[in-house]
């Protein structure tokens, strides 16, 4: 073959090397700035700056639980009682209220409006009941029992930990309440895009309520 027809080849050849090359580097740069947004989103939603979020944010929701109960730990302060509650059969593994220790005559209050609400209710009471119906239903837990509820909540802040590792993420839901003060999901997955949507589904909220109230702690492989 003469030179003059290997010519269109090889020119053909070195421009289809180039345009591989060309994709090659394109292809490097968007993973790079990928990468970097990534980092940048996930420094700037860290655990460093938890406390000016759980200033700052606060987003009420309706929380409902349908959990088995797997064990239930109850510890009586001065000024209230803590109620820590181990789950199964759910993201949610973990409970923590903190029900305020109420003065005998506001709790007989109480219990005389739940007993007869007809009467009339005292500035309060209504509150007071509640948490005592909650409390009461709580001391009562035992292993295996169900435990129903529906409560409103304000979310203040939600702490990711990603386990890329063992595949799987930790994560602590911190609340502005007097009742329920945090709770813990666990979630088999450690895509950050999949975490947040999984966070808004079991709490019923927007992705980019979950990005404004997220902080992140990432653990990688060694």
């Amino acid at each position: 073959m003469s030179k003059a027809r290997w010519l269109p080849i090889l020119h053909s050849w070195h421009i289809q090397v180039v345009l591989w090359a060309l994709t090659l580097l394109l292809l490097g740069i968007s993973f790079w700035v990928g990468g970097e947004l990534l980092t940048k989103h996930l420094l700037s939603h860290s655990y460093g700056t938890l406390d000016k979020l759980q200033a700052d944010t606060q987003l009420p929701i309706q929380l409902k639980l349908n959990v088995t109960v797997i064990a239930i730990e109850i510890n009586k302060g001065e000024d209230f009682t803590q109620v820590e509650v181990k789950t199964a059969n759910s993201v949610i593994k973990y409970l923590e209220f903190e029900l305020p220790n109420q003065p005998s005559n506001a709790l007989e209050t109480a219990i005389a409006w739940s007993a007869a609400p007809a009467v009339g209710c005292p500035k309060g009471c209504r509150a007071i009941a509640k948490k005592l119906e909650l409390t009461s239903k709580l001391v009562k837990l035992k292993g295996n029992a169900q435990l129903v509820l529906q409560l409103p909540i304000n979310l203040q802040a939600i702490k990711a930990e990603i386990d890329r590792e063992q595949g799987f993420s930790n994560v602590e839901v911190i609340t502005a309440n007097d009742l329920l003060t945090k709770f813990e999901i666990a979630l088999p997955v450690v895509k950050v895009n999949m975490v947040e949507a999984m966070i808004a589904q079991e709490l019923g909220i927007t992705h980019e309520n979950v990005r404004s109230l997220v902080r992140y702690q990432i653990r990688s492989p060694s």
